[in-house]
């Protein structure tokens, strides 16, 4: 399964690193005319393994500096955790390196590995909250509450800021 998304049908003759340059501005410029205190990202899809430079449109190093830090939503596959670490290296471009989402092809023990080891490479990390608490969630029998729940659990203990 691929995701796939257009900031523009039309390039123009222009590359799409230049697309989202271009794009990344215009976003960037509406935003401060209003609030020049928040930070600015973009979220990047990070790809199994993918060279950032081959990442179409935005790779890191052309989009850096339009951002104030890299925000990457990395999944890490489940006996990839090597795989995930070493493409989100990449990522470092003279900004901070954020990790966002939550785990969804590999195991908790794994996402542990992953979080613990990535350390050394991200300045922070995200995870979905969906206003439900671990012990709100404790009792529910569907899976995307298990996996809501072993991600928090495992994020809490863990506390990847320390």
């Amino acid at each position: 399964m691929r995701y796939l998304e257009y900031i523009n049908l039309d390039p123009a003759g222009r590359r799409a690193p230049d697309i989202a340059r271009a794009w990344l501005r215009q976003m960037t410029e509406a935003i401060r005319r209003h609030d020049r205190r928040h930070l600015i990202t973009v979220g990047l899809i990070w790809v199994d393994n993918a060279k950032p430079e081959n990442l179409a449109g935005f790779p890191p190093a052309e989009i850096a500096s339009e951002v104030d830090f890299l925000a990457v939503h990395v999944y890490p596959a489940s006996g990839k955790v090597d795989v995930a670490l070493e493409s989100l290296a990449r990522y470092r471009q003279g900004k901070p390196v954020v990790v966002e989402e939550f785990p969804l092809n590999c195991t908790p023990v794994e996402y542990a590995d992953f979080l613990r080891r990535s350390r050394g490479i991200a300045s922070g990390w995200f995870a979905h909250f969906w206003s439900l608490t671990p012990e709100d969630l404790k009792g529910q029998t569907d899976a995307a509450s298990g996996l809501m729940l072993e991600s928090l659990t495992i994020f809490q203990t863990l506390n990847p800021n320390r």
